[in-house]
């Protein structure tokens, strides 16, 4: 029988690396901007290979549902609009 936590055990030791940095740059109380970026980011990885088949956002809302303890709460999510000035 093979293990069937060796794919999430084996993506958690490649976030190994991002860890370690949000950890640093919260002890440090700077770039909370970086923390929130490098955390999404790596929750997404996870959720992309928890969640095959979903769209990219399915994928991520359900990951967040089904881990962060406040389904009712983390059902909405709302990235801002970046325009380029001319």
């Amino acid at each position: 029988m093979t293990n069937p936590t060796a794919g999430l055990d084996e993506a958690v030791k490649r976030c190994r690396g991002t860890i370690t940095l949000v950890d640093d740059l919260i002890a440090s109380q700077r770039n909370p901007q970086e923390i929130i970026f490098l955390t999404c980011v790596r929750l997404d990885s996870l959720a992309n290979l928890a969640f095959t088949g979903k769209s990219q956002k399915d994928a991520f809302m359900s990951f967040l549902g089904q881990h962060s303890g406040a389904l009712r709460y983390s059902n909405k999510a709302a990235l801002p609009t970046y325009t380029v000035a001319p």
